[in-house]
């Protein structure tokens, strides 16, 4: 046998404790390669967050992207403050949610902690209570009302967090691989896990060897039940999650390896390699016993298309390739093998909906009410073209999200493109679908709005106030493209909106790191 969840089902996100119901969600741009240069995220393939935990920072003189693969944020020197541009759709759009919903402050931000390099600090979970992150050396719990700490663990050396960890929980009960060596390798050689209702480690231990299986930065864990499943190039170790205990280990004789795995629901899938019998999908109940397999169509090049990713278990939505070359998204029916194809989802007119780092990691795409929604890549708007709004002074960015029938592949709906306006979906606890409109120099203001999966209509959730917006130290956070990358990550939780970095640099301790916002009640 060789095996992250998503945020939970779709409907409309529902009132919650931090605020009433809301809502029925210049200079030429970046270089050839750069951020949106064809269809990946924006910077490609992740540049390394996991495989080195090393980000790599792009500035071009007045218009400056930061980071990548997936997240960017936008600003531009100079211009006159954000006044610019007011009347746009999207600045229009901004003030009718003021009215209707009203405008969110800060309701708590904790600043950032000890950095002693440039490091990824993307791993986090969410309770009933708190915001549970990762961070160098520790993992924290936040009051999700207050913001205050609730409890910290040492895991690891703070100079030292490469390794990934599960990216769900059960019975809040975590996995995290820690490295031991020096810090130069690329291994993980030790497994902690971390109750994160309690605040307490359960156990730790080291990982088994296993003869061409090291485990290494980009082999994320799953927690399934009461075992840890920890993924390798040689398949799978699978440890009990209360004592650490072997319970399997892969066989060198397999004719297939589970190379990736991920946790849908009740099943654990896993993209398995199987030598010259192609690549497989493979699914497993909670007693890790086979409930289905898929094998992967063929490329042009006539061999087995990878598993890239899976968007969604049921319906199953999937995308085949590889980074960097034409990907595939399809829905698929593991039972009679059926495939319907998103023929129109091509490199370049769309974010690839999936980062590939282990199954699940799929930020930049959401199934809901039998469609799979998609981003489009951020189109670049000068002052001096035909597609600037009236009085527009600053280089701004735009896309939109479009939606198809997972019956047919056809095209359901776009958002369409408005003037100022740039649309990230966001994470959700609540089963909704949502997106995000960042700030922009030409009067557009952050915007939290909830997407109707059935025709893409929007409907705003929150306006993000004028004090946020005029506070220097949050303009990274409230400009923000793209979530669950290299630069910001966000939940949209019973009406509260956090958002938090997932690099820390030595540079910017003590710069605002995780910020909440709510509506006054």
């Amino acid at each position: 046998m060789s095996m992250q969840p998503q945020y939970p089902g779709h409907g409309a996100p529902g009132p919650g404790p931090y605020g009433p119901p809301q809502g029925n969600y210049p200079p030429p741009g970046p270089p050839p390669g750069g951020p949106w240069h064809g269809h990946v995220p924006p910077g490609g393939p992740r540049p390394d967050a996991r495989r080195t935990r090393l980000i790599t920072i792009a500035v071009i003189v007045a218009v400056v992207v930061i980071g990548a693969a997936g997240g960017v944020w936008f600003w531009t020197s100079g211009g006159d403050g954000g006044s610019a541009g007011a009347d746009t759709p999207a600045a229009q759009d901004y003030e009718a949610a003021v009215e209707s919903v009203g405008a969110a402050e800060v309701a708590w931000q904790v600043p950032q902690g000890v950095a002693p390099k440039t490091i990824g600090v993307d791993d986090h979970w969410v309770t009933g209570e708190h915001l549970v992150r990762r961070l160098p050396g520790r993992v924290v719990a936040y009051d999700m009302k207050t913001g205050k700490q609730a409890w910290e663990v040492p895991v690891g050396k703070v100079d030292d967090s490469r390794c990934p960890s599960s990216q769900e929980h059960s019975k809040l009960r975590v996995a995290l691989l820690v490295a031991t060596g020096d810090g130069t390798s690329s291994l993980c050689e030790k497994l902690v896990v971390v109750d994160i209702g309690t605040g307490k480690e359960v156990v730790a231990a080291d990982l088994p060897p296993v003869k061409g299986g090291q485990v290494r930065v980009t082999d994320v864990p799953v927690v399934f039940g009461e075992a840890v499943v920890v993924p390798s190039q040689a398949g799978v170790r699978v440890l009990d999650i209360n004592t650490g205990a072997v319970r399997s280990t892969p066989s060198p004789d397999a004719a297939c390896q589970s190379r990736s795995v991920g946790l849908f629901g009740d099943l654990l899938l896993a993209h398995a390699v199987c030598g010259n019998a192609g690549n497989q999908l493979r699914a497993f109940d909670a007693n890790l016993k086979s409930v289905w397999e898929w094998a992967t169509p063929k490329g042009k090049d006539g061999k087995p298309l990878p598993v890239l990713d899976v968007v969604s278990a049921d319906p199953l939505v999937v995308e085949l390739g590889h980074f960097g070359h034409e990907t595939q998204l399809m829905r698929v029916d593991p039972a009679s093998g059926r495939t319907v194809p998103i023929s129109a989802y091509v490199r370049g007119k769309y974010m690839s909906a999936c980062d590939g780092w282990s199954l699940g990691y799929c930020d930049r795409a959401r199934v809901a009410g039998n469609k799979v929604i998609v981003m489009t890549p951020p189109t670049q708007v000068n002052p001096d073209t035909k597609d600037a709004s009236p009085g527009m002074r600053s280089t701004e960015f735009r896309n939109e999200l479009v939606a198809f029938d997972l019956d047919t592949g056809k095209e359901a709906w776009r958002t369409g493109m408005v003037a100022g306006r740039a649309l990230s979906l966001v994470p959700v606890t609540d089963g909704g679908v949502v997106a995000y409109q960042p700030a922009n120099p030409n009067g557009s203001k952050g915007l939290v709005l909830s997407v109707d999966p059935g025709t893409g209509k929007l409907a705003p959730l929150m306006a993000i106030g004028p004090k946020a917006h005029a506070d220097d130290k949050l303009n990274k956070h409230v400009r923000t493209f793209g979530f669950g990358a290299d630069n910001h990550q966000a939940v949209w939780r019973d009406g509260l909106f956090v958002m938090f970095k997932t690099t820390h640099r030595a540079a910017s301790q003590g710069d605002p790191d995780t910020v909440a916002f709510a509506l006054p009640r």
